[in-house]
């Protein structure tokens, strides 16, 4: 009996802790609400950084070659050697380019004597020479001119001549045929005036064809070519030299100095020079073999500027521009932090895994020597920052009905407050608009001991704990 009623009485306890335990659940006011976790509304200052992992690059890393061919004749750098901007580093032969050179230079002396000799013009002497010739041959001419006028008396009398004897032998021939029919004919006096007639008939004629050839135009024609040729050289001295030669002798004197140029620059270029300051990273070629301008001679990296190329997803990438502080960290290096500047964001993205980043390049603005090409480097890019602001945790903010609210302590109670949201990193928040001041109690969590899948009244509204 006594057990029976040990059991009875153990039943009843338990149903009272459950009625007791079921009250205090929900009670609207109690120890259950002060248990809740609040964090004040505070003014302060908020800084919003986007945090990347990027790669140490030098500014700048090139490879250098001859631009002329040739055999590497010295090298006069080691790797790992700091160089100064123009510092020699390699040398090819240069024995052909020297003879380059001279011949240029002799080409050019000899552009420029031809061109001085123009520009002097001709002697005294030789103008007198050309007016004396001048003169010559237009008195050559003018004594052409009168052989011209000349030729047709000449002609007419070798034409009365003909006419003459042939009058006369038409006159004998005549006297002939009176007695030509006799037998002594041929030994009469008639006879013989006819045969003196008939030759001195063909002596006129020939004279007349004498005479004709004699006096043709082409010794008139010669005397004036002679005279126009001594004019045209006795002017082409009294101008010379003429634009058009002074012209063609000034382009050539300029080809004989390009030319020279060329063979100077190619001399020039056998010499590779350093083209900034910076660190001999790799030497590729050999003493005594050949190089060229398809042949890397030497890799040069320049240390004096460091930059990091890092990756950002697109979600970020938006929040960045150049000219923003970062703050740099490295793993190797933990006990210093350095100072950057975004100095590129890229305009196009690469699709990774899904994921689009892009190219973001920081430069080092205080660098030291333990810093090394290709260290990982830890980035916090200063975004943005606020001061003097409203801040709240990031935890109190939620969403309802498309808002923004806070919920505030207003007594025992808490009331959901709208507020609108600013800047925000991942802890704490700026409020730009709201019923909120420095000093309110927000919540940041629910009571531990409520259990989370139902709604409690809290102050004047229904708070709906979010499913974590």
């Amino acid at each position: 009996m006594r057990r029976k009623w040990w059991i009875i009485g153990l039943v009843l306890l338990l149903i009272a802790g459950g009625i007791i335990g079921w009250w205090v659940a929900l009670r609207p006011k109690g120890s259950s609400q002060s248990t809740a976790e609040t964090v004040p509304v505070r003014r302060g200052n908020l800084v919003v950084t986007v945090s990347s992992v990027g790669t140490v690059k030098a500014k700048a890393q090139v490879n250098l070659a001859f631009q002329t061919s040739g055999k590497v004749a010295e090298i006069l750098v080691e790797e790992g050697e700091f160089v100064r901007e123009g510092q020699p580093l390699a040398r090819l032969d240069t024995k052909t380019l020297e003879l380059q050179v001279a011949q240029a230079e002799a080409n050019l002396a000899v552009a420029q004597a031809q061109l001085n000799k123009l520009l002097k013009g001709k002697t005294k002497a030789q103008i007198e020479a050309a007016r004396a010739a001048l003169r010559s041959a237009q008195a050559a001419y003018e004594a052409a001119k009168i052989d011209a006028a000349n030729r047709d008396k000449q002609i007419r009398l070798a034409e009365i001549n003909v006419e003459k004897a042939r009058i006369a032998l038409e006159q004998a021939q005549a006297q002939y045929d009176k007695v030509g029919w006799r037998p002594e004919a041929a030994s009469l006096p008639q006879a013989q005036q006819l045969h003196q007639a008939t030759l001195d008939y063909e002596a006129a004629k020939l004279n007349y064809e004498l005479t004709v050839a004699k006096y043709t135009d082409a010794a008139l024609y010669s005397a004036a070519a002679q005279l126009a040729q001594a004019k045209a050289q006795l002017e082409e001295l009294e101008n010379y030299p003429t634009e058009e030669d002074l012209a063609i002798a000034k382009a050539q004197v300029r080809q004989a100095e390009i030319a020279l140029e060329q063979a100077r620059l190619n001399l020039e270029n056998a010499t590779l020079k350093a083209p900034f300051d910076g660190i001999v990273a790799d030497i590729s070629i050999v003493k005594g073999g050949t190089a060229g301008p398809s042949t890397p001679a030497v890799t040069l990296v320049d240390l004096s500027s460091l930059e990091i190329e890092a990756q950002l997803v697109e979600l970020d990438v938006g929040k960045v521009k150049e000219g923003q502080e970062v703050e740099i960290s490295f793993d190797a290096l933990p006990d210093r932090t350095y100072r950057g500047k975004v100095t590129m964001v890229g305009k196009v993205g690469q699709t990774v895994q899904g994921v689009v980043n892009y190219p973001v390049t920081v430069t080092i603005e205080d660098p030291d020597e333990r810093i090394k090409v290709g260290m990982t480097a830890n980035l916090n890019i200063l975004v943005g920052r606020a001061e003097n602001v409203l801040l709240v945790p990031v935890r109190a903010i939620q969403s309802r009905g498309g808002r923004q609210i806070v919920m505030v302590k207003r007594g025992e109670n808490f009331t959901p407050v709208p507020v609108k949201v600013g800047m925000s990193n991942n802890v704490m928040a700026e409020i730009v608009e709201g019923d909120i001041k420095e000093g309110d109690l927000v919540l940041v969590s629910l009571p531990q001991q409520l259990p989370s899948s139902r709604p409690f009244m809290f102050g004047g509204g229904t708070f709906r704990p979010p499913v974590r």
